[in-house]
């Protein structure tokens, strides 16, 4: 006696991918090299900068230097936290990018999450950088921040801005091409595509 192993059979009418898929996948995939571009770019930001300089440009802006001496390395800590936090997200995106393109439709429903975060936080990024103003109070517990970022900013090449406008620019027009790609019919029907029906076994062979 013998038995039929089960079998799935793959529906009729899957759809191929379509263009639309596509392209978002490729999008996530410069995405993550953007994230992991920025990372590298605080990386070469942060190392003409040290919890000294820090202090002093805290001080610079009205802070005690007892108080500054304290505040300084966490601050840097937090610099360097923003960096690994960027390398973070590249990385999600990039597992994104792998099943988006499979038309796994939770990677779908996630890249509009990270993508809707992506627009509003490049767009204020991108708006803060050009127009040289911060979210930061330009005087907060007796601190003049203006005086902090420009002192911090003598120590950082010049090239550094302009570029992070950049990335973030295209950023957020990416995250904007993800969103909508993602939302057209065309992807709707891949997404929806029937899976795999799992046929039983017809039962013992004699």
């Amino acid at each position: 006696m013998s038995y039929v192993t089960p079998q799935y059979s793959a529906p009729t009418d899957q759809p191929s991918r379509p263009s639309t898929v596509t392209v978002a996948s490729l999008s996530l995939w410069a995405m993550a090299l953007l994230s992991l571009a920025s990372v590298v770019l605080g990386v070469i930001s942060f190392a003409s900068i040290d919890a000294q300089k820090i202090a002093d440009a805290y001080v610079a802006g009205g802070m005690e230097r007892d108080v500054a001496e304290t505040t300084a390395p966490l601050v840097l800590a937090v610099m360097y936290g923003t960096a690994g936090i960027s390398a973070v997200i590249g990385v999600i995106y990039l597992v994104l990018a792998i099943f988006v393109g499979k038309g796994k439709n939770w990677a779908r429903i996630t890249a509009w999450v990270f993508g809707g975060l992506a627009i509003c936080c490049n767009a204020l990024a991108a708006g803060s950088a050009a127009t040289g103003s911060s979210l930061t109070s330009t005087n907060s517990g007796g601190v003049d921040a203006e005086v902090v970022q420009e002192k911090l900013s003598e120590y950082i090449p010049t090239w550094v801005d302009p570029t992070s406008i950049g990335l973030a620019v295209v950023a957020l027009l990416l995250a904007l091409a993800v969103v909508v790609l993602l939302a057209l019919p065309a992807s709707n029907a891949y997404f929806r595509r029937p899976e795999p029906e799992w046929v039983p076994p017809a039962g013992p062979i004699v």
